[in-house]
This record gives structure tokens, C-alpha cells and sequence, in this order.
């Protein structure tokens, strides 16, 4: 059950960043609100509820990504415990502020944000991996 929860709290979550509606963000914060506390008592059951919670204790890397090429096809291989992936079409549907001050730069661009500060425009798969590595973005 537990880890039926877990893929509802991160998908909830991850839905109110996505579709930018709050409502989402209350259901997900609500399951975990009700269910913590087993499992913190019960860890070894619990282990993915757990790593769900990460989502709310510390807020995930974003990754928005512009245009096609070889780093979209490279960056899903990087591990990232909790992030969320922004795929952006050529006509987004829709104004999203998560591409406010962004825009791509040749065929493909690629921002690595961590809390709230974003890297420099990404054009190079060796820069992202660089980045990702040493978890330095800039700052």
C-alpha cells in the first residue's frame, strides 16, 4: 500500500509544478501528511513513501529542456533522486513561468535549476555532465 501511496504523493506533486494548479500540491502534501508518521516507524515498508517525502523537505532539481537534439536524448541517463523535467515543445500550449527567462539558443538549450537559482544556458553535453558531477551550477 505503501507504495501505491508513494507514486500517488510524487505524481500529485510533480501535476501541481507541471500544470502550475496548487490543488494537486494540497492532495499530495494531505496523503503525506496522514501517512508519515507509519512510515517513519516503519521505515523497511515504507522505504519509497519515504523518498516521496523529499519532494516537500527539499525542493526537487529542475531540468527545462528546449529544442532536439543529443542532450535530450543524454540527460534522462544522469541520476537525480527527485527532479522535474520540463520538455518544452516548439509552441508551448500555454505561457508556463517556468520558462520565464529562458529561451533556446541554437537547436537545443538545456537549464539545470537547483532551488532557486538556474545554470547558464546548457548547449554542450560535457557542460551538463560537468554540472551534474560536481553539483555546481553557477553560483
Amino acid at each position: 500500500m505503501a507504495a501505491a501511496l508513494s507514486v500517488m504523493v510524487r505524481n500529485f506533486f510533480k501535476l501541481s509544478k507541471y500544470t502550475e494548479q496548487h490543488d494537486y500540491y494540497n492532495v499530495a502534501e494531505d496523503i503525506l501528511s496522514h501517512t508519515i508518521e507509519t512510515a517513519i516507524q516503519y521505515p523497511g515498508s515504507a522505504s519509497e513513501l519515504l523518498m516521496a517525502s523529499r519532494y516537500f523537505s527539499e525542493y526537487p532539481d529542475e531540468i527545462v529542456y528546449l529544442g532536439e537534439g543529443a542532450i535530450g536524448k543524454e540527460f534522462p541517463k544522469y541520476y537525480l533522486p527527485t527532479r522535474l523535467v520540463y520538455r518544452v515543445p516548439s509552441f508551448p500550449p500555454k505561457e508556463w513561468e517556468v520558462l520565464e527567462g529562458r529561451k533556446l539558443i541554437g537547436e537545443e538549450t538545456l537549464y539545470l535549476c537547483r532551488g532557486q537559482t538556474c545554470s547558464l544556458p546548457i548547449t554542450e553535453l560535457n557542460k551538463l555532465a560537468e554540472l551534474i558531477e560536481t553539483k555546481n551550477i553557477g553560483i
